[in-house]
C-alpha cells in the first residue's frame, strides 16, 4: 500500500491511497502488474498549466521507465476528483497520460461534490483485486484521518518519487504516513454500477445518481 501525497508518483501491486483530494486529482493507471498513481495538485488559477503538463510528463516517464511496465497488460486508466477541479483540466490530464503511454482503452472518471456531501476533503482508496478488478471508495477525509500526519523513510525509492515542475522525477527520502481512525460511511464506486468496471466487462452508459454526484468515462 502506498500513500500518494501531492505531486507524488507511485507504484504498488495492490492499493494506493490519496489522503486528501480536495481540489486535487487522483490518477491511476492499472495493469496486470499493479497500480501506477499520481496525485495532481490544484493551482489557484489553472491546474493544467505548463507546470501541470510537465508533471504529467514526469508521471508518464515514471510509468514507462518502471521495472514492471514492460510485459504487463493494461487494465484501465482512472481519474478521481471533486467537481471543484475544472473538468477541462482533469480531462486534459487523463488524455495526456493516455497519449503518453499509448493507452487506447477506456478512461473511467469519478467526480463528486464535497460541498453537497458536507466534506472538507476526501480520502480515496483504489484497490486492485482478484481477477484484475479495480475498485475505489471515497470517504470524508476528516472522519478517516484525525489530522495526524508524519513521515517515514521511503522503503521503496524506485516505486515512489516526486514529479517536479520541470518534468523530472526527484527521489524521496521520506514519504507521508497518516493516522487512520474508524472509517465513516464509504461511498463505493463499484456499488454505483458503472464507474470502475473489470476489464472483462463492456462499458455501459452511466446513470445519474443525483445532480451533484456523477461518474462516466472519456471517449
Amino acid at each position: 500500500m502506498k500513500f500518494v501525497d501531492m505531486s507524488n508518483v507511485a507504484w504498488d501491486s495492490k492499493e494506493v491511497i490519496f489522503a486528501g483530494l480536495n481540489n486535487c486529482h487522483g490518477i491511476v493507471y492499472a495493469t496486470t502488474a499493479g497500480l501506477y498513481a499520481y496525485h495532481a495538485a490544484i493551482a489557484y488559477t489553472n491546474s493544467y498549466n505548463q507546470n501541470g503538463k510537465n508533471k504529467i510528463a514526469a508521471f508518464i516517464n515514471f510509468i514507462t521507465g518502471h521495472a514492471r511496465y514492460k510485459g504487463a497488460t493494461p487494465v484501465g486508466l482512472y481519474g478521481l476528483c471533486p467537481k471543484s477541479r475544472p473538468i477541462d483540466d482533469a480531462d486534459g490530464e487523463l488524455r495526456q497520460t493516455a497519449e503518453g503511454i499509448g493507452y487506447k482503452g477506456t478512461i473511467s472518471t469519478g467526480r463528486w461534490d464535497t460541498v453537497a456531501l458536507g466534506w472538507g476533503s476526501t480520502w480515496v482508496v483504489v484497490t486492485r483485486g482478484i481477477g484484475q478488478t479495480i475498485t475505489a471508495t471515497i470517504e470524508r477525509y476528516e472522519t478517516v484521518n484525525d489530522g495526524a500526519k508524519g513521515t517515514v523513510a521511503n522503503a521503496d525509492p524506485l516505486d515512489q518519487k516526486m514529479a517536479t515542475n520541470e518534468g523530472t522525477l526527484a527521489p524521496m527520502a521520506q514519504t507521508g504516513v497518516y493516522a487512520q481512525t474508524n472509517a465513516g460511511t464509504r461511498i463505493d464506486f463499484t456499488d454505483w454500477g458503472q464507474l470502475l468496471l473489470p476489464a472483462t466487462k463492456s462499458y455501459q452508459p452511466p446513470k445519474i445518481l443525483t445532480r451533484d454526484q456523477r461518474f462516466g468515462r472519456l471517449v
